[in-house]
């Protein structure tokens, strides 16, 4: 417990009313949630999405607060005290740094943001960092990681209390570095508010959350504040082919020279060295990296590097030539820690992916079936089980499907004929989520129905939105010629098992929308499903 007082010393600026002798009572616990509140506890009314926390102000006395920190005068009753801020998330945030005796000051803390590869690149960055002998805990969008136990989480970024909690846990089991997803969401809601990091990754920005945003210039703004809070001996490493790239940093205050570095692709999948253009010459410094070679495969990715004069080969095991992006941001963070491309080329070799992100599952049934029946049969297909769920995300996941499949047909020793007529098709199962940005489904139907040869539109989470409505959303944006192989079917494992039954030897089953999400939302019931499970159950 501490006292009152020794809590406010964290906020810059407070007005106080009630007992004069408040500030030597000793506080039990910080809340922002009025059931949670015990006998002498803080309570937080924060403002949020639905209703506002203000409102709940009684009932947290009633549960013992006998301190209430509020955005506005409240007539509370004697014996409670009611501290009045400018902005009651950020004092959450800060009370609850202080609650904990600021427990990320005692971790290296890494914060990964950007609208696609978040979680890749969490779970990339933590493997570097083993590698090199730190123990590492993760905090994202598949949970939360101690060791080798996984606990769930509800948020990708928890509340302050919960996440200043998880710091502080994560330190008792030996954690000395911890990799954390910050989410769009998580910096506007000020959830990271105090946290200190040691560094920083900007993946990409796309769009996405505009229901929440409404604009991408807001969206923007609300990633770049992860850079603008950042110390000055803190280490920055930013996709500079991303538009957004120049936009993230502009405000920070960590030396440019010194401990920024930016990631440049000047190679497609498969592809060698590119020209630079003059734009990107006159923006490189000498931390910069340039990707400039990618080779793809079933079973491994390869690229090369140039960096600092020299060009430097790379093996890993995650697919996808998308996923060379989150790589790279993550060997130029661990440079800019110190760590060598000789050491980085060894470690980069232990890396494995995310759970549920390009995750490959073999096709291969216990039964052949009859070619006219369009049925798989042999372990040359694939099912890839994908977390995209925005327009950019599905592209670059067909992408790469496309890039495995070309790179399977001229890797052959077939000829051009015989090669054209193995070339593999391209399956592609996804839905778009109820409650959520409209504008998106239409561009993913768009982007499905030009990079896959069969389009199966289906249900993610419909939520409280009527399935069907959510298709004819997608539907707008499939061209009437693609509706020849386009299969609508809402029932999500319906739409697996046709996909699966439907793939012969060569084919790729792209899933996509729900990655490491065993759940569907139906109304406000939360049921079991996943993926993975379903495309196993397709092979039985």
């Amino acid at each position: 417990m501490k006292s009152l007082h020794t809590l406010l010393t964290a906020l810059p600026h407070f007005t106080m009313t009630g007992d004069e002798h408040a500030l030597a009572r000793a506080v039990t616990g910080i809340y922002y949630d009025s059931r949670q509140c015990a006998e002498d506890a803080l309570f937080v009314a924060m403002r949020g999405m639905a209703v506002d926390g203000y409102d709940f102000i009684p009932q947290a006395i009633e549960r013992g607060a006998r301190c209430i920190v509020a955005e506005r005068e409240y007539d509370a009753p004697s014996g409670v005290t009611v501290v009045i801020v400018s902005d009651a998330r950020k004092a959450l945030a800060s009370l609850s740094h202080a609650w904990f005796d600021e427990p990320s000051e005692k971790l290296h803390v890494f914060g990964v943001t950007g609208t696609n590869g978040k979680t890749t690149t969490t779970f990339m960055l933590k493997s570097l960092l083993e590698a090199r002998g730190e123990k590492v805990g993760i905090i994202g969008t598949t949970g939360n990681y101690i060791g080798a136990e996984v606990i769930p989480s509800s948020f990708t970024t928890p509340e302050a209390p919960e996440l200043c909690a998880l710091f502080v846990e994560m330190r008792k089991r030996g954690a000395t570095a911890i990799v954390m997803e910050v989410s769009s969401h998580a910096l506007t809601l000020e959830r990271v508010h105090r946290t200190h990091f040691r560094g920083a990754i900007f993946t990409n920005l796309t769009q996405d959350h505009l229901d929440f945003h409404e604009t991408m210039e807001k969206y923007a703004a609300a990633k770049q504040r992860l850079f603008t809070m950042l110390p000055a001996d803190a280490l920055i490493a930013v996709n500079g082919s991303d538009t957004w790239s120049a936009f993230m940093t502009k405000e920070s205050v960590v030396p440019e020279q010194q401990r920024r570095a930016f990631w440049r692709t000047l190679a497609q999948s498969g592809q060698g060295n590119s020209q630079k253009n003059s734009e990107e010459k006159s923006q490189k410094n000498s931390n910069d990296v340039e990707i400039i070679a990618i080779r793809l495969g079933f079973t491994e990715t390869a690229f090369t590097l140039s960096a600092e004069g020299k060009s430097y080969d790379f093996t890993m095991s995650p697919i996808g030539g998308f996923n060379v992006d989150n790589a790279a941001g993550c060997l130029v963070m661990m440079r800019l820690l110190g760590a060598t491309w000789e050491e980085l080329q060894g470690y980069m070799q232990r890396v494995e992916g995310a759970p549920g992100r390009m995750q490959r599952i073999p096709l291969v049934k216990s039964t052949k079936q009859e070619p006219e029946t369009q049925g798989m049969t042999g372990d040359a297909a694939v099912a890839i089980v994908d977390y995209a769920h925005t327009p950019d995300a599905l592209e670059k996941a067909l992408l790469s499907c496309v890039e495995l499949r070309n790179s399977l047909t001229t890797g052959s020793n077939a000829s051009s004929e015989e090669a054209s007529r193995q070339k593999g098709r391209i399956f592609c199962v996804f839905g778009c989520g109820g409650n959520r940005d409209r504008t998106k489904r239409p561009k993913m139907g768009a982007c499905a129905a030009e990079l896959a040869d069969f389009i199966i539109p289906t249900s993610d989470n419909p939520r409280e939105e009527e399935p069907l409505a959510i298709l004819d959303d997608i539907l707008a944006g499939i061209p009437k010629e693609k509706f020849a192989t386009t299969r609508v079917l809402a029932d999500r494992r319906e739409a697996i098992q046709y996909a699966i039954g439907a793939a012969r030897a060569g084919d790729i089953v792209l899933i996509a929308g729900k990655g490491h999400e065993n759940y569907q939302i139906i109304g406000n019931e939360r049921i079991h499903f996943d993926d993975a499970e379903e495309v196993q159950k397709c092979l039985r």
